[in-house]
């Protein structure tokens, strides 16, 4: 073996080591480097979206609208969210590197609900004061008007009944003659007014009864009549139309609108 032969193998020998160091360096970067990137290009999102039932995505993907924490690559991502009679809001996040984020958001009541909303509540309370309106009157009527006629009769008869007890005490205790005749007729006179005015009374009461007795029957009436008015009915909007009134910088893609398909 000559000179030269010998410097190759020793070269050789000499390089193996500086090889083996070269690859695990390579190796152990490739490795590392991985873990680090993955560590670094990795956020936590604590994401809390009200009102619960909310359909909420993020970068097109459904994720849970409960409270809870989710993981995303670092870097920004859009989310899109809506529930019904609520706005569709479309945002965007920012998500740090090895860092709990946090999101929350309330989604406002669409514009077309408040109207609703306020247009239910003038329809019920006009449909309330219609169906009370009769049974008030009655309420208002018997102790403003009934009642007070009742106790005005019932007074005409305590009144003749005083006086008709009074003559017929004095009648006994007559010893002329000649006036048994005038208290015998003044008595019948109270009686006959006192069963006049008796049956006055019990004619007024009847008539009253009849009086509420209709109030009844058109209160039934009415009753029927304000249940057939039209109610106020709300329309949700659609998602399309709700994005096509959003202008923000994610609607510049013109197909993210058919991307909202909940």
């Amino acid at each position: 073996m000559n000179l030269k032969t010998l410097n190759k193998m020793q070269a050789k020998l000499e390089r193996a080591p500086l090889k083996a160091i070269i690859l695990t360096l390579i190796i152990s970067n490739m490795v590392f480097g991985l873990d680090a990137q993955n560590l670094v290009g990795k956020g936590k999102l604590l994401l809390r979206v009200s009102p619960l039932n909310a359909i909420v995505k993020i970068d097109s993907k459904k994720v849970n609208s409960k409270p809870g924490i989710m993981s995303l690559d670092s870097g920004w991502h859009y989310i899109e969210m809506w529930a019904p009679t609520r706005v569709l809001l479309i945002d965007s996040i920012y998500i740090k590197a090895d860092t709990l984020n946090r999101y929350t958001k309330v989604l406002p009541v669409t514009e077309s609900y408040l109207a609703y909303r306020k247009e239910a509540v003038s329809f019920k309370a006009k449909r309330t004061a219609t169906n009370l309106l009769i049974p008030v009157i009655g309420v208002v009527y018997y102790p403003l008007v009934v009642n007070p006629k009742i106790n005005d009769y019932n007074n005409q008869l305590k009144t003749l009944q005083d006086q008709a007890q009074g003559i017929a005490t004095e009648y006994e205790n007559l010893t002329f003659v000649g006036t048994f005749e005038a208290y015998k007729k003044e008595y019948k006179e109270l009686v006959q007014q006192y069963n006049s005015t008796l049956e006055e009374r019990d004619k007024y009461i009847e008539k009253q009864y009849y009086i509420y007795g209709a109030a009844a029957l058109l209160e039934i009436g009415v009753i029927i009549w304000t249940a057939n008015w039209n109610k106020p009915k709300f329309v949700e909007e659609t998602l399309l139309s709700n994005v096509a009134l959003k202008t923000g910088h994610v609607l510049q893609n013109p197909t993210l609108g058919l991307t909202l398909k909940f």
